[in-house]
């Protein structure tokens, strides 16, 4: 039934469904690499993926297009579940994170490792072990 009220409801929908789709490849990463609100996390989530779009455009190719490929050909269905099984997910997942990292690099803190803050064991004297740590300093006796 095509009636004149069903084509922009129709191009709404799609509109919508986009737009929930690109929050859900960007936000369970955003909440992964930053701590905020659940109001800033969704709204980073979109400020990243309007950002760097030809990028939320791959991140979603690369997400979208092996499982829509999958279910395409259902004859085929149980070798691609286990080609799925095997490596799919986590090939996925790793050219996935490759594009994110590139993309929250800039707004990620400095590796501690690098700085010299992370933790370090030094021998205070002969019978404890002195942790040190930015914000504690921790003397653990030594049997």
């Amino acid at each position: 039934m095509d009636t004149a009220a069903s084509k922009p409801l129709f191009y709404l929908s799609a509109a919508l469904l986009a737009l929930w789709t690109i929050i859900f490849l960007y936000i369970f990463p955003v909440i992964a690499a930053f701590a905020n609100t659940t109001k800033n996390l969704l709204k980073n989530a979109l400020i990243f993926a309007f950002m760097h779009f030809p990028s939320t455009l791959l991140i979603a190719v690369v997400s979208i297009l092996p499982m829509f490929m999958t279910y395409r050909d259902i004859k085929l269905l149980p070798l691609y579940t286990c080609c799925w099984f095997f490596f799919g997910f986590g090939l996925t997942a790793y050219v996935n994170s490759l594009m994110f990292y590139r993309m929250f690099k800039p707004y990620l803190p400095e590796d501690e490792d690098a700085t010299g803050d992370a933790w370090e064991v030094k021998p205070a004297s002969d019978d404890t072990i002195h942790i040190e740590d930015s914000s504690k300093d921790i003397d653990l006796p030594v049997k």
